[in-house]
This record gives C-alpha cells, structure tokens and sequence, in this order.
C-alpha cells in the first residue's frame, strides 16, 4: 500500500508497532554514512518501543479530536494537526507533499 493506506492503518490499528525489521532497516540507512556504527539489538527494540508509542499519543490524540468534532472515522487531516499540535510542524509539509504522490 502507499502512504494514504499506511496513515489509515495507523488511525485503525489498537496497537501502534512498526514491524522490527522497517525499524532496523530505517535506522541502518541512517547511519550507513559512519563506517565505524553499528547497530544493537537493544537500539533497534528501544526506538521500535519509542516509536510505537509516539504513534499511540498521535492516533490517541486523533480520535479525542474527532470525537470533539462528534466524527467517527480519523483522517489523515487529523494526524497532521495533532502533529501540529504536539509542535511538529516541521514535518507536516513534507508529510503534505509525501500523502499528495
């Protein structure tokens, strides 16, 4: 699926955990300009736990809005202005531009 269904499933899903290998994935991408880093397993589950998290307030954080709104269904628009709440503006636009391909 592409991004649209990616922000759908995490509006959906009780329990918000990136898949350990994406984590690792994303994470070795990161530091693959050091020659010298390397990646623990405990590193890696650490920002999986963090990241799961994060994206439990943020969907959390959604559905108090949407219920506010007296809505039933979380939309992408939500997400980003909970983000932009949570003082994440930065990200947005380029999570703009990312949702729009």
């Amino acid at each position: 699926g592409g991004p649209r269904e990616a922000w759908e499933c995490l509006a959906s899903e009780p329990s918000m955990s990136l898949p350990i290998r994406g984590v690792r994935h994303v994470m070795a991408h990161t530091i693959s300009t050091e020659p010298r880093a390397a990646l623990s397993e405990d590193a890696v589950e650490a920002v999986q736990v963090c990241t799961g998290e994060f994206l439990s307030l943020l969907v959390s954080e959604a559905r108090q809005r949407v219920a506010r709104e007296g809505r039933d269904a979380v939309t992408e628009a939500d997400l980003l202005a909970v983000l932009n709440t949570l003082g994440f503006r930065g990200f947005t636009d380029s999570l703009k531009s990312h949702l729009q391909r």
